[in-house]
């Protein structure tokens, strides 16, 4: 046990000094004179050389590259973040970060709490009931529960802030608006800030769940020698990546000035010190978050080995039943000893798989075939138009959008781009995940440990930090005026291979995970089909949320970018937003359901033969 806790410690600080390392070099390669930049925050806008020269040695940058690093170390975790350049000229970046990380952490506390306790039991529940009729009924609603809230429900409101326009901020004291105002005298400004926050919460409150059911559904899953810490430390990191981007979603989408806007602002107006801070607390966080998850998870494996846990686990199944359930299931041939006719035959039988195939492919057919359903080309869709937000017309069925764009054809071109997007990154995924899961499940358990510490480091910075930092090295206007290819364009393309490449750690753990349960190839495919759609649906709700978030250019069709540009005139053109956010819902949520289908192998299993 000991051991395990010295082995947890130091791969956490292993991780932050690999993540430090990866920051700093990020700011070598940063486009921009951070320099200039600074004295032009402070009110020196031509500076004299010595002048010029003198700042840039009390920023550090005159010094050795290894002097340098130190140097950065130390003022990371002494706090000397210098001053913010753009976002708010002159004011220290330390005092931007105290003010807007409560609104975040307000966001996050009640979320976290239901979903890590309603999360947890429906994972359980589900787990043991592994094929059930409500093992199918909880994966359904925690498909919903990942793909509905962002899109489809929360574009239904326009931004709300986090007070009333008649109200000001209480003097600050502690950062919470909450403690503030109680300090300050002003308790009516709770009312005002609760009522402000009910949608916001209520909107994480759902996807929550849905996520750590999935989560805690397939840890239990695990044989319990693939339940490492290296492996324990990838599915948190996953998670936080999914939270990461959860939050600055639902706060962009809500107008909350929390630190998911800053961290967005930081990139758009290129915010050189604020950049550097927010991916050093992102780490930071990430870091203390698997140190957390790592040391209960040391907790957990003592109660398993003393009998603790399974007895919470079965506290409502009497020793008959479970017993019963043990000696039919070591009698019947399992899941991945069946022939592959019989894998299809079931799936062909089941009403979840028979309807998730019909919608999977009604979008498959519409990504070949756009033209089947809109007049307009790809390049007609891209030319402005006369009548913006226009309503539904016969020559518009679905109305018009801004710069007079047919909603109906930007819907096609859309679903088009990002079923492209999203078969593009999985293949990537797949191809590094083969090469991988094949050395991992090739040289037993030592291999797969190794190989899954090694995936820990693809989940340091979640994947929507990781698809900006070419905006941070080549700088916001780099990618204006590059030619797009087909209707992809060129940040697409680099955002293309980072998402891929972080798909890679799903597919290695399918694999690895199928030649340690001594299948064969069969059984190997099997798992790699049912795992396709599942990181086809994570690939396109990434790809819908970075372009809602403003980071693709206006010379491609992609849903995200058209749901941000359709709330900007909500009220008077709803049908701007509602149909590309019904569009990413469908698609995003037909794939989950195809995975449940492809899962839901639970035949009328028969003896094996002796």
């Amino acid at each position: 046990m000991y051991k395990k806790l010295l082995g947890t410690i130091v791969l956490a600080i292993t991780i932050l000094s690999i993540g430090i390392t990866i920051i700093f070099s990020f700011t070598i390669g940063m486009r921009g004179d951070p320099i200039a930049a600074y004295l032009a925050a402070t009110g020196v806008h031509n500076p004299s050389n010595e002048i010029y020269q003198q700042m840039r040695c009390q920023l550090g940058f005159c010094s050795p590259t290894i002097i340098r690093y130190f140097r950065f170390v130390g003022d990371l975790f002494t706090g000397n973040w210098k001053i913010s350049v753009s976002i708010a000229p002159n004011q220290p970046v330390y005092d931007l970060i105290r003010e807007r990380l409560p609104f975040s952490i307000d966001l996050s506390i009640l979320p976290m709490i239901i979903g890590i306790s309603v999360g947890i039991m429906l994972g359980i529940i589900s787990s043991r009931h592994r094929g059930k009729k409500i093992d199918r009924f909880i994966q359904i609603l925690t498909a919903l529960g990942i793909s509905l809230p962002f899109f489809l429900l929360v574009s239904r409101f326009e931004p709300t802030g986090y007070l009333s326009v008649e109200f000001t901020n209480p003097p600050f004291v502690t950062g919470s608006l909450i403690f503030d105002s109680i300090l300050s005298g002003q308790q009516y400004l709770i009312d005002d800030y609760l009522l402000h926050m009910v949608l916001p919460v209520l909107s994480f409150s759902i996807f929550m769940p849905a996520l750590i059911t999935r989560k805690t559904r397939s840890f239990l899953k695990k044989k319990s020698h693939k339940n490492s810490i290296s492996s324990i430390t990838a599915i948190t990191g996953a998670i936080f990546g999914y939270i990461f981007i959860s939050v600055v979603l639902i706060e962009v989408l809500f107008g909350l000035n929390g630190f998911g806007q800053l961290f967005i602002d930081a990139f758009l107006l290129y915010d050189y010190f604020m950049i550097i801070t927010v991916l050093f607390i992102i780490l930071l966080v990430f870091v203390i978050v698997t140190l957390c998850s790592n040391l209960l998870f040391i907790l957990y494996r003592v109660l398993i080995n003393k009998g603790h846990f399974k007895r919470i686990l079965k506290l409502k199944y009497n020793r008959s039943t479970y017993e019963e359930e043990k000696l039919e299931n070591e009698n019947v041939k399992t899941e991945h000893e069946g022939s592959f006719k019989e894998y299809l035959i079931s799936r062909l039988k089941s009403p979840i798989f028979f309807l998730s195939m019909i919608l999977v492919l009604f979008f498959i057919f519409v990504s070949i075939f756009p033209q089947v359903f809109t007049q307009y080309s790809f390049q007609e869709v891209m030319t402005p138009q006369a009548g913006s937000w226009a309503p539904p017309s016969p020559a518009h069925p679905l109305g018009q959008t801004f710069m007079g764009g047919d909603v109906l054809g930007r819907l096609m071109w859309g679903i088009r781009d990002s079923m492209l997007f999203g078969i593009s990154v999985v293949f990537i995924g797949l191809i590094g995940g083969a090469i991988f899961g094949l050395i991992a499940g090739k040289f037993n358990i030592l291999g797969y440990r190794i190989i899954m510490g090694f995936m820990i480091f693809f989940y340091v910075f979640p994947v929507l930090v990781l698809v900006l930092l070419p905006l941070g090295l080549l700088g916001p206007f780099a990618f204006i005026g590059l030619p797009i290819i087909g209707s992809l364009g060129p940040l697409t393309f680099i955002s293309l291979p980072i998402i891929g490449i972080l798909l890679i750690p799903n597919f290695t753990r399918t694999i690895a995970d199928s030649i340690l349960d001594e299948v064969n190839y069969k059984g190997i495919g099997k798992a790699i089909i049912r795992s396709i759609p599942l990181n086809l649906s994570i690939a396109i709700l990434i790809y819908a949320s970075i372009g809602f978030l403003g980071f693709f250019l206006d010379n491609q069709v992609i849903l995200g970018t058209d749901i941000s540009q359709g709330r900007v005139n909500l009220s008077q053109a709803p049908w701007a937003s509602f149909w590309p956010s019904l569009a990413v819902f469908g698609m995003v949520f037909s794939f989950l359901l195809l995975n449940i289908g492809l899962q839901d192998y639970i035949s009328k299993k028969r003896p094996l033969e002796n």
